[in-house]
């Protein structure tokens, strides 16, 4: 019904020792309302404070869930959206160690998605979001070379590759290079 936080208050009734087995989805959809209920943008103190909060707490939910169920069918859409909250949780840090580790460990989740689930549909999502962390991280050579990865298959099936060329011919121009 889209009613997140109404979904989010039931949910966090769940001990979180409780939350595994048949009850074990249940810290994957705390953290997907977590994410959908989390400020689009922070303008202020209040909402970049609440921005945190939500996107850790998302994070910390989608860390235990993939570590409790390896192989369950939602843990390649954990593994992304565990790597979209610490890639969102790094932007909003200030240059330094903390923004550093957060967009690590978003690039690290992306990179697991795409090492240990090759045949899911969200691959070439994770990969788009990894070259989007790595120039984050300043390292826009290997952000230009992992999208160039979208111009030939399985990449350039994927729904995101018409995005990644975009962001790809971005990147180029930044580097003043256009005619590529």
């Amino acid at each position: 019904l889209e009613d997140y936080e109404k979904a989010a208050k039931a949910l966090e009734g769940i001990p979180a020792a409780e939350r595994s087995g048949d009850l074990a989805a249940a810290s994957y959809v705390l953290a997907d309302c977590l994410i959908r209920t989390a400020p689009a943008r922070a303008e202020d103190a209040l909402q970049d404070n609440m921005l945190r909060e939500k996107l850790l707490a998302a994070a910390g939910l989608l860390d235990a869930f993939v570590g409790a169920n390896p192989k369950a069918e939602q843990t390649p859409d954990a593994l992304l959206k565990l790597g979209y909250c610490h890639k969102r949780l790094g932007i909003q840090l200030a240059p330094g160690n903390e923004r550093n580790e957060a967009l690590q460990k978003a690039r690290a989740a992306f990179e697991r998605l795409g090492n240990e689930f090759k045949q899911s549909p969200l691959v070439g999502a994770a990969a788009l979001e990894r070259a989007k962390v790595l120039a984050l991280q300043g390292d826009r050579g290997n952000a230009i070379n992992a999208l160039r990865a979208f111009g030939n298959d399985p990449l350039a099936k994927s729904p995101p590759a018409p995005l990644a060329m975009i962001y790809l011919g971005t990147l180029l121009r930044e580097q003043n290079q256009p005619d590529e």
